[in-house]
């Protein structure tokens, strides 16, 4: 641990609630970070301090400040009015998931959502799959060029921008169910995978003729080496021989 990046300003604690000075003295539940469960303590003064992490869900904040733990960049984010970086208390290691294209077949419907959490924040993962799902299928879908229109796809992002942002009424933008719609900046991208598809079978084929060239090439160094150097010129059909072997050994490995 390194207290001292707290500034003596705030505290790694955990209460149920912002602790007040006329509690000091008394009991409350708290937690620690390496802690399962809640436990008792006796409220002290360093208890008054604002805690690292302020407020719950959405509108938690770190140091009072930023509302992630994970981000790239801000290196020289400061808490307001101090000089206490809050660089040290997020993490810069991204949450991976990794989906094969070529593992399965893809239509024109199939497609991959990237968005801020302006979308996000208001639409679960199946109301953006049910809307991508119910607008791509109305598209013209005897078109034999529809999976390479750009354009159908960029209809796609914008029907759900509206869809997050909602219509503007009395009580504010507001979306289905009459939730409160989205006023965060907005940005979407619908992707087809289709093209992912085409475009990993052509990387990988060529990538499997580059390794069988590269076996071939080990070979023929091997024969120039050799005393009878004039085999290349004088037995072409011996090299293709040569690459042919490549590519069927590694198609049987």
């Amino acid at each position: 641990m390194q207290p001292h990046l707290l500034g003596n300003e705030f505290t790694h604690l955990e209460f149920p609630r912002r602790v007040q000075r006329k509690e000091v003295g008394k009991r409350m539940l708290y937690r620690d970070f390496s802690m399962i469960g809640w436990a008792y303590k006796t409220i002290e003064e360093d208890d008054l301090k604002f805690p690292l992490i302020y407020g719950e869900g959405k509108k938690a904040r770190v140091m009072a400040t930023i509302g992630v733990t994970r981000g790239l960049g801000d290196h020289d984010l400061k808490v307001h009015d101090s000089n206490i970086y809050i660089k040290p208390f997020l993490s810069s290691s991204p949450e991976v998931r990794v989906y094969d294209l070529l593992q399965y077949e893809h239509g024109p419907d199939d497609v991959l959502t990237l968005a801020t959490d302006g979308l996000w924040d208001v639409l679960l993962n199946e109301e953006v799959a049910e809307a991508i799902t119910n607008f791509l299928p109305n598209c013209d879908p005897d078109d034999p060029h529809r999976h390479v229109t750009s354009l159908l796809y960029t209809l796609a992002a914008q029907d759900l921008v509206m869809r997050a942002r909602g219509v503007l009424k009395d009580r504010g933008w507001r979306i289905s169910n009459d939730r409160l719609g989205s006023g965060d900046d907005i940005s979407v991208y619908v992707i087809p995978l289709i093209h992912g598809n085409k475009l990993l079978t052509k990387m990988f084929s060529k990538g499997i003729y580059f390794m069988c060239f590269e076996k071939f090439s080990v070979q023929l160094r091997k024969l120039k080496n050799q005393k009878n150097n004039d085999v290349t010129f004088e037995k072409p059909y011996y090299l293709l021989e040569q690459l042919s072997a490549a590519l069927t050994d590694h198609h049987q490995h």
